[in-house]
């Protein structure tokens, strides 16, 4: 009986031993899988870790270009207000030359006008003026006529003075 003891106890044993192999490749290969996942575990926070810092840096640069965006926006309103003042300013140049152009051609006519009275008026009073030196002359022939015949007279005095 402690023969088929000990048998049964060496069996025990044994079946002991092999769940304790059985248990330790487990716990082993538990404990690979468990080295396994921090490696992995460690990789991926080094990856979260650069995506971190890839993040903060995209972030700045969002910020940067929120900035030059805002400064871009800036720049346009300001480029748009200037461009609007320039077609104001080149339409109120483009009136006033239209205006003054207008004004141009206005005194050109009356300038027009004007000459056209002041050549009638000239043609009139050289017409008056040729009137009197025609008249003038008329009287300058009637008055050396006058004087000859005034002369003749005083010649035929003299004479008849004479024969008294």
């Amino acid at each position: 009986d402690s023969e088929q003891m000990c048998n049964q106890s060496a069996v025990d044993i044994h079946g002991r031993d092999s769940q304790i192999q059985v248990l330790n490749e487990q716990n082993r290969s538990l404990m690979d899988n468990l080295e396994e996942e921090e490696r992995i575990c460690k990789g991926r926070e080094g990856t979260v870790r650069d995506l971190d810092a890839k993040q903060a840096n995209l972030l700045r640069i969002s910020d940067q270009f929120d900035k030059l965006k805002e400064t871009g926006n800036q720049q346009l309103t300001a480029a748009y207000s200037e461009r609007a003042k320039l077609e104001e300013d080149f339409r109120n140049a483009q009136s006033e030359t239209n205006q003054l152009k207008e004004a141009e051609e206005n005194f050109v006519a009356q300038s027009k006008i004007d000459i056209e009275s002041l050549e009638q008026k000239l043609r009139a009073a050289k017409d008056k003026n040729v009137e009197y030196l025609q008249a003038i002359q008329h009287n300058e022939v009637h008055a050396h006529r006058l004087s000859q015949g005034i002369q003749r007279l005083r010649e035929t005095l003299d004479e008849l003075t004479v024969q008294k």
